[in-house]
């Protein structure tokens, strides 16, 4: 009788102590498959980190599972995916979309991305001038660009460098007018002043030296330059207020020296020299 009770005590301990430790397998697994449990995946396929020229861009998302919120800018809105977002104005903006699972988890996407919806500004070539082995180009937007030959530094850009393509002159954007002449290069901008750069061993730049320059230089002070006309070794400017200058140093037919000078006699084709003439167009030609 004792030996069968004795055996019955252990069975029921040897139950009672699987009955537990099952239990308690059980409890650690759910434990751990909660603790490791994955929260909800989120993708935003549109709008893109990107510039977007349309300010109601369309919002693409998936989302596994969960409960969904979506915010533009921090602000919740009822936009679902496939649909497109309330218009923006043009700048940064962040679109967030996030799904809460049945435990709690959080799991998010977010996009940031630029709305511009103004129109692009197509620049062109305006005027074109070309010297010996060299062009300078205007464009639209008043920057100055050139190529080609640059021993003399005609370019303007710093250089002796030959340019296979465009190089900008500067970083000025008030340019309104260029010419060019066998190596040297002239402009004037917004402002009226004249500016020159290139060959000048004949005072061709009127700057009061023969010295080459590289790079755009003023020439004097003054304002009010209208237009500007580059010969082969010469240079002709026109002033608002109808007088012309020039600049060069040669043996004969010489007006002024190595800084622009007024031209105070011109002549005819007929041969007649006139004093005091009011000029509307500056350039180089024969008179005859």
């Amino acid at each position: 009788m004792n030996i069968l009770k004795v055996k019955r005590t252990r069975s029921l301990q040897r139950g009672t102590l699987f009955y537990f430790t099952s239990a308690f397998i059980m409890f650690i697994s759910l434990m751990t498959a909660t603790a490791f449990a994955a929260p909800p995946s989120v993708i935003i396929s549109s709008p893109t980190a990107t510039i977007m020229n349309n300010n109601t861009p369309q919002l693409i998302y998936s989302v596994n599972t969960g409960t969904v919120t979506v915010k533009v800018n921090g602000t919740i809105v009822s936009t679902m995916s496939g649909s497109n977002l309330d218009t923006l104005t043009d700048g940064s903006h962040t679109v967030r979309v996030e799904a809460v699972n049945a435990d709690g988890e959080l799991g998010y996407a977010e996009v940031i991305f630029k709305v511009d919806t103004t129109s692009p500004t197509n620049t062109v070539y305006t005027k074109i001038a070309a010297g010996s082995g060299f062009v300078v180009a205007l464009k639209s937007d008043g920057t100055l660009w050139s190529w080609g030959e640059n021993i003399y530094g005609q370019l303007g850009d710093g250089t002796t460098a030959y340019r296979t393509f465009p190089v900008q002159v500067g970083s000025d954007n008030t340019w309104v007018s260029v010419t060019a002449g066998q190596y040297h290069t002239l402009a004037i901008n917004k402002n009226g002043e004249l500016w020159a750069w290139g060959y000048n061993a004949y005072g061709q730049l009127g700057i009061g030296s023969t010295a080459v320059k590289y790079a755009p230089v003023r020439v004097g002070v003054e304002t009010g330059w209208a237009a500007v006309s580059a010969g082969s070794r010469s240079s002709v400017a026109l002033k608002s207020d109808g007088t012309l200058w020039t600049g060069e140093i040669t043996a004969t037919d010489s007006w002024g020296t190595a800084i622009y000078q007024q031209a105070v006699m011109c002549r005819k084709k007929s041969g007649v020299i006139l004093t005091g003439c009011r000029w509307r167009q500056a350039g180089i030609m024969s008179w005859l």
